[in-house]
């Protein structure tokens, strides 16, 4: 199973969430993150995470995301 998240909060209250759906049997994770989220530090530890995807919020993200809006 798969999850797609989008997150602005901090790693502590990220990280039980991840690690609860982990325990019901979620394999893969796509990570949106921008705000605090995106900072170096947080985004690091997001990264050591096994089956974790981060996605940083960039201008050619922002660009295929308004095109694809009806």
């Amino acid at each position: 199973m798969n999850l797609i998240l989008c997150n602005s909060t901090s790693l502590e209250q990220t990280i039980p969430w991840i690690f609860y759906h982990k325990l019901i049997s979620v394999s893969n994770f796509f990570l949106f993150v921008e705000g605090k989220a995106a900072s170096p530090t947080v985004s690091k530890a997001f990264e050591s995470i096994l089956g974790l995807k981060v996605i940083y919020r960039a201008r050619e993200l922002e660009e295929q995301q308004a095109k694809s809006r009806i």
